[in-house]
């Protein structure tokens, strides 16, 4: 029997009846959908209850064009059941960050390594002039057994300039359960703001809010790269004889490669942004929501509003589509007003391997063998061994997560997204630790270039004049006999 057919005729019991004596059907897909998505896109109402109640992870899958299903909800635009979404998908999310913090306290605890580094953010482009305007920052990491400091300067972006600021994350063991404790600190305010645990939960105004932002503004799904078409080949030096490009980044030596024939894909959806489909009336009725109607009379002045402040005026649930099977290109749910952007481009990698053999070429070679660019490079190996980079890219990938956290401008989601993407796909990627990475940024003429130096080994011996020792106090988390107030640092 077909989940999805249960769905679409929104026959709640034969479908949980059915998903009880066989769970692997909960994974299935159709139509590009996972059972909560099209559920949604549906308008299965008794079906996202049961999904949302039994299933609830499902809440953190995507669809195959990489639609969440608060996106899916906010196409279809029902604020009850974006609620009942929203609700379920943070208590998920704690679930997650609890999952992804017991797994960082493994990867620390099996890496006995412990260490000082840095990593720099800087900008490349072929305008003049573009790449001064946009920030650097240089983010200071130390792991210490399964302590992890990081420490960074840009805060924030707001009326068009970005906000310079002094925020430490620490990262530690609770005590008690052994599961993880994650603290954000404010240095310039000298706030203190618990991350995990935590409650997050939103107040009922708070929720009504956060629906009305996501039904005011588009559906955008994050810039993702397509590497099924990428040509990947050493970097060439030389004017009249070319020769593979090696340099040496941060100390370490390295290999150059380009990765030439990359998309870059933005999706952007609009359809639930078309005033036609809003109701004349709410039928939601909640106190808040008539608080939010009250505002925006009132509100009134001469001072223009800002896009936040308008994204925040209440706006009822939408007409749902009136048969979300219809529509001609095999789309469920409300017909899509997609804008697709794709782009060509372009990326370098900076890849350190010591096994790697560095061939020296003489004059006279080059005039009896002409190199060979295209030679296979070996499978993808984006790893290191005990010989090669201090840290294994494990370890430096779930650090890029909690990174993400104090890193508004989504960088380190950009840097992470690369790596994995390149890492599950079929090209043949050249081996070893990136100790530099440039990639581009979504459609803007910027690149991103991402630089991993300054790394130090911590040493216990005094003997040992190379390596640097903890500071005293490093990871403690100032308290009010240093001036510091527990207070909102990140928000919501």
């Amino acid at each position: 029997m077909d989940p999805f057919a249960l769905i679409q005729a929104d026959e709640v019991a034969a479908l949980s009846s059915l998903l009880f004596t066989n769970q692997a059907l909960v994974r299935e897909k159709s139509a590009n959908h996972n059972l909560l998505t099209f559920a949604i896109a549906s308008s299965s109402y008794k079906c996202i209850e049961l999904l949302l109640c039994d299933f609830p992870d499902l809440v953190l899958q995507k669809t195959d064009q990489g639609w969440s299903a608060i996106q899916e909800a906010t196409s279809i635009g029902d604020r009850n059941v974006m609620k009942q979404v929203l609700k379920v998908w943070r208590v998920e999310m704690l679930k997650w960050v609890e999952e992804k913090g017991r797994a960082l306290l493994k990867a620390l605890s099996s890496d006995l390594t412990d260490f000082y580094l840095e990593i720099k953010w800087e900008f490349s482009s072929w305008i003049p002039f573009l790449p001064q305007l946009c920030p650097s920052d240089v983010c200071k990491i130390w792991k210490c057994g399964k302590r992890v400091r990081i420490d960074t300067t840009l805060v924030g972006f707001e009326s068009m300039s970005w906000i310079r600021g002094d925020l430490s994350l620490i990262f530690t063991e609770a005590s008690g359960d052994g599961g993880p404790k994650l603290v954000v600190i404010d240095h310039q305010r000298r706030l203190v703001q618990q991350i995990y645990p935590n409650d997050f939960s939103l107040s009922s105004h708070d929720l009504e809010q956060e629906i009305s932002i996501l039904l005011n503004t588009p559906i955008i799904s994050p810039p993702r790269f397509d590497f099924s078409q990428v040509n990947i080949s050493r970097a060439q030096t030389g004017m009249l004889f070319k020769t593979n490009c090696n340099e040496k980044v941060s100390g370490w030596e390295t290999s150059v490669w380009n990765l030439d024939g990359l998309s870059c894909i933005c999706q952007e959806r609009h359809e639930h942004l078309n005033p036609a489909l809003e109701t004349s009336s709410s039928s939601d009725g909640s106190e808040s929501e008539i608080g939010h109607k009250n505002d925006t009379k009132n509100s009134g002045g001469t001072h223009p509003k800002s896009h936040l402040e308008t994204s925040k005026i209440y706006r009822p649930s939408l007409i749902p589509p009136t048969n979300p099977f219809s529509d001609a290109n095999d789309v469920v749910g409300r017909s899509q007003e997609l804008r697709v952007t794709k782009k060509q481009v372009s990326a370098m990698i900076w890849m350190h391997d010591p096994d790697a053999f560095l061939e020296q070429r003489s004059l006279v070679s080059w005039l009896l063998l002409t190199p060979d660019s295209s030679a296979i490079s070996p499978n993808l190996r984006i790893v290191n061994t005990e010989s090669s980079f201090p840290i294994s890219m494990h370890t430096v990938l779930l650090l890029l997560e909690l990174l993400e956290i104090t890193h508004p401008n989504h960088h380190a989601t950009t840097l992470k997204d690369f790596l994995l993407q390149g890492g599950n796909s079929a090209s043949k990627m050249p081996r070893g630790f990136p100790v530099k990475v440039e990639i581009p940024l979504g459609m803007v003429p910027l690149n991103l270039v991402v630089t991993f130096e300054n790394m130090q080994l911590a040493s216990s011996s005094s003997q040992n004049s190379l390596a640097f020792r903890f500071e005293e106090g490093l990871f403690d988390i100032p308290g009010k006999r240093k001036g510091y107030l527990k207070g909102d640092v990140l928000g919501g």
